[in-house]
């Protein structure tokens, strides 16, 4: 039993195309081990709890103007004893992401936080290492070694991964769509 989650969290989501590499991916998984469906993406952090969510998004809207798609480098799978990082695909912690997450935290008084392990998870739940090893085996990232994000996203994360809620969607470079 996964652990609830709760409040407003800012997602960087993936491209049209590396969207469907990584759902792929997780339908695979999800075939051999039991998990929750959920959007890929890369937690990137979570709000201020003083800022409501019509503040957070006219700040997201504002930070996300003239910025350009980030790219990311996959440097492989793992997972760790945590039931949303118990596998994942490791993403490098390049400059530009590092740059990128401190400006946002700045942007909506987030307190920054520089224990952040850049993830893109496929799948939530307890396992084993044996498990974790036999599932690498199903996944080839040799095929996909970056990925590119280009959309932040306003979760409302309130419960389990089946209850959370993408309140809006904001494309890197100004467009907000409201899901």
């Amino acid at each position: 039993m996964l652990p609830p989650v709760r409040g407003y969290i800012v997602w960087l989501l993936l491209s049209k195309r590396d969207r469907k590499t990584v759902k792929d991916w997780q339908y695979q998984l999800r075939k051999k081990f039991r998990s929750h469906e959920f959007e890929p993406h890369l937690t990137l952090l979570k709000p201020s709890e003083q800022l409501s969510e019509k503040r957070i998004i006219q700040k997201l809207n504002k930070f996300s103007e003239g910025r350009e798609s980030l790219n990311l480098e996959i440097s492989g799978i793992n997972g760790i004893s945590s039931p949303y990082q118990s596998f994942y695909l490791d993403i490098k912690l390049s400059g530009a992401l590092k740059n990128f997450r401190q400006q946002l935290a700045a942007t909506l008084d987030s307190v920054y936080n520089n224990s952040f392990n850049p993830h893109i998870s496929l799948l939530y739940g307890e396992m084993t290492e044996p498990e974790r090893k036999r599932l690498r085996t199903l996944i080839d990232v040799k095929e996909c070694r970056s990925i590119t994000g280009d959309a932040l996203a306003l979760v409302l994360c309130n419960g389990t991964p089946d209850t959370w809620e993408i309140i809006s969607r904001i494309e890197l470079g100004g467009q907000t769509r409201f899901v």
